[in-house]
């Protein structure tokens, strides 16, 4: 079975369950490629959190067809 994980972070060889939102190591996988996607569009959200950069008005969710 092929599973998508969607991450900023390119060239990931070994995936590890870190401790998110929900207090315990989890890792985000997916069946489906489209689903990936959205891990991508929360992680751009963070970034800009974590570093502090400023974005007024709201992230675009853009919606993805894959052939």
């Amino acid at each position: 079975m092929l599973l998508y994980h969607g991450s900023p972070v390119a060239g990931i060889t070994l995936l590890k369950p870190h401790v998110s939102n929900h207090d315990r190591p989890l890792l985000y996988l997916t069946a489906k490629r489209e689903n990936a996607v959205v891990y991508l569009s929360n992680a751009v959200e963070k970034y800009h959190r974590d570093h502090r950069i400023p974005h007024t008005g709201g992230f675009l969710k853009a919606k993805f067809a894959f052939l």
